[in-house]
């Protein structure tokens, strides 16, 4: 449970570092960096292609950061902080990939806990990916 409280830190932790805007439904009024929404199991926040440039260039932050997030865990915070180095790694490669492919990157994420679920490429033009 500690794990996944550290995680949910994180996530706060990588809005900050992103410079992430509220996340606003589908179909919000004005163009805006972040959208999300949610399906039966997972939701989705989807970056415009300037936040995942930024996920690509500044999620190694977040990496060096869950050292201090997860610090307060003791032998589990050495789990910790692999796991969400792991998982910011991944945001990273894949916001860099989607980035040079012309698109954006959308966050997938089971909403009970906070537990990373994977991203997805957001096709440009498509939602808030102009």
């Amino acid at each position: 449970m500690n794990i996944i409280r550290s995680a949910a830190a994180a996530t706060v932790l990588v809005s900050s570092v992103l410079g992430m805007s509220t996340v606003l439904p589908a179909g919000a009024a004005g163009a805006q960096s972040t959208q999300g929404d949610c399906g039966n199991i997972t939701c989705t926040v989807r970056l415009d292609r300037a936040q995942t440039r930024s996920a690509r260039d500044k999620s190694w932050l977040v990496g060096a950061g869950s050292g201090l997030i997860c610090a307060p865990l003791n032998v589990a915070g050495t789990v910790c902080a692999g796991v969400i180095a792991l998982v910011a790694t991944d945001i990273a490669v894949d916001a860099g990939t989607y980035y040079e492919n012309g698109n954006c990157i959308g966050i997938r994420f089971i909403p009970h806990g906070l537990t990373f679920a994977g991203t997805t490429e957001v096709t440009r033009g498509t939602y808030n990916c102009a």
